[in-house]
């Protein structure tokens, strides 16, 4: 789906930022899971119009055949006496393109002169991506996959190949390339565990589900030849869509804005999000880093669909408005979750004790309305061994407010008297970016203090702040 769309819209952010729309998914399942069956019905539609485009190259290709050979004929009788009487020298033809949306090539020297055949981006579709990964491992010896193209590509950024058997400089402004395919979960550990392909952040780029595992049973149920149809209308429309021109004439993205209350709702996310990034250890923070962003390619890939799908109307062509935004939010929680569940399945999670510890205290003051103490948090379930001490949680409740995601509230004395009880209030939805809000310390709120031992914290929370 997203490369139906590919080069002709990006979503712009701010003057300099702009969001493409690619996507790189992957479903890691066992082999009889049924992904297999699942990811193709996803591609039908492509699938359907590549093959038809297929047939329209074969026939255009036995015409140019046919032609070729007349044309080569003419050119030689054109040399022969042609020239001497003056006669012009035949016109060249024009070779026929595919046209081309989806590969299985792995190599970008390969693909490259397939992007600049089809400016519009193209889609990797590999049922079994772990070939793609195990290219990522043969350096630049002489062959194998380029890491550092890939990233590129993974913004739609330009890339440059050199050939050396034809001497040809080939150079796409916009590579875009979305990825889609399954790999199994043994491979799927093997892939994580490469200290390489962390560092560099490609695995950080993809969007990841693993669906729990299930006895088949038997059903009737079915897809309905009228979705097929509405499916495959909507991804024609998409691939319908033109593009803008440069000063010279060159295809260019038509930039689509954030409506205000999109905007207003992007940037609530973006800052809850980027709080909670500062729990977490560096895989999963660097997921983090990509998941912002994609907030923004689901929205754009959103509002297009939604037009596709509704037909022209200029709310939904002419900015990503809320709605886009808000159901891309969700998306992108729901694969944040999944990217935290995928890594603990898989024994791959590079997470220090303290932002266990964090995410612990979050969950717990969740579960009792955002309100907890430090006796709550010792006896809150699954929090026992992590906080053996008072001081244990203490600790980390003060480091949740340094970080912005809480603040402490003196809770006034029962009827029996006694000294009061200091509270952790957790901000309003920490983990939860969609209904954040856009609350940032002000340079001259009072500092925030733990009534319990008098520790200061290093950031304050003005009220309006608090849950």
């Amino acid at each position: 789906m997203p490369s139906a769309v590919g080069n002709s819209r990006v979503v712009k952010l701010k003057r300099k930022w702009s969001e493409p729309c690619l996507l790189w998914t992957v479903i890691v399942s066992a082999s009889g899971t049924m992904k297999s069956p699942a990811w193709a019905l996803a591609k039908e539609p492509l699938d359907a119009i590549q093959s038809a485009a297929f047939a329209e190259y074969r026939q255009a290709r036995q015409q140019y055949d046919q032609a070729k050979h007349e044309y080569d004929a003419a050119v030689q009788e054109w040399k022969r006496s042609g020239r001497q009487r003056g006669d012009a020298i035949p016109l060249p033809l024009t070779e026929p393109i595919a046209k081309r949306y989806l590969v299985d090539d792995l190599i970008v020297k390969t693909l490259a002169p397939l992007l600049e055949q089809q400016p519009q981006g193209l889609t990797l579709c590999c049922d079994e991506l772990a070939g793609w990964f195990g290219g990522f491992n043969q350096y630049r010896s002489g062959r194998g996959s380029d890491v550092e193209r890939w990233l590129s590509i993974h913004r739609a950024g330009p890339i440059t190949v050199d050939r050396k058997t034809d001497h040809q400089c080939r150079h796409i402004p916009r590579a875009c390339i979305s990825v889609t395919g399954g790999i199994q979960p043994k491979v799927m550990s093997r892939v994580a565990s490469n200290p390489e392909l962390r560092d560099n952040g490609l695995l950080a780029r993809l969007l990841v589900a693993m669906p729990p595992r299930r006895p088949k049973q038997w059903s009737e149920a079915d897809v309905s030849e009228e979705s097929d149809a509405v499916y495959r209308h909507i991804v024609e429309r998409l691939l319908s869509l033109d593009f803008g021109a440069d000063e010279h004439g060159n295809p260019v993205p038509i930039a689509l804005p954030l409506s205000p209350e999109a905007k207003e709702k992007f940037v609530r996310f973006f800052n809850a999000h980027n709080r909670e990034q500062s729990l977490l250890g560096d895989d999963l923070s660097a997921a983090w880093s990509k998941l912002e962003a994609y907030a923004a390619r689901l929205a754009l890939l959103i509002q297009l669909v939604r037009w596709a799908a509704e037909g022209y109307t200029p709310a939904t062509t002419s900015a990503v408005d809320e709605q886009s935004m808000d159901a891309a939010i969700v998306l992108v929680k729901w694969f944040a979750n999944e990217a935290k569940r995928v890594s603990a399945l898989l024994g791959n999670i590079d997470d220090s004790e303290e932002s266990r510890r964090r995410r612990l205290a979050i969950d717990a003051a969740e579960q009792r309305g955002g309100r907890l103490t430090v006796r709550l948090l010792m006896r809150s379930p699954g929090c026992s061994s992590a906080f053996t001490t008072s001081d244990d949680a203490e600790q980390t409740l003060n480091a949740l407010v340094a970080a912005g995601l809480g603040r402490w509230e003196q809770s006034p004395s029962g009827k029996a008297g006694g000294r009061p009880t200091a509270v952790f209030v957790l901000v309003e939805s920490a983990s939860d970016p969609a209904n954040d809000s856009d609350t940032t310390p002000a340079p001259n709120d009072t500092t925030s203090t733990n009534p319990a031992s008098g520790e200061v914290s290093s950031v304050s929370m003005s009220d309006d702040a608090a849950a």
